[in-house]
């Protein structure tokens, strides 16, 4: 989604940890706090996670490090779950 605002509501995060191992821990705590929906470790230890924009903030300071951020899109029932799911930052 090339030209989306700042303030576009729906986010995939890139991070990337020294092993699987580490990014599967952040990713099994994020996946348990809600503050994203889904996350998928690589053996290279890159992660990559799905949430919306009030949880980003939650997302960072969990990894501990700067995410690389990339707004994204979907069909209504995809973008729905994803609302759903992510309420860690409506607490």
């Amino acid at each position: 989604l090339a030209g989306a605002p700042a303030d576009h509501k729906y986010w995939k995060g890139l991070l990337q940890f020294s092993s699987e191992s580490q990014a599967a821990d952040v990713a099994k705590a994020l996946v348990e706090r809600r503050a994203v929906a889904c996350a998928q470790a690589a053996p290279s230890g890159a992660l990559a996670v799905k949430t919306v924009a009030r949880c980003k903030p939650m997302v960072e300071e969990s990894a501990g490090q700067a995410v690389s951020w990339s707004p994204i899109g979907g069909n209504e029932g995809y973008l729905k779950w994803l609302v759903e799911e992510c309420v860690a930052g409506s607490e």
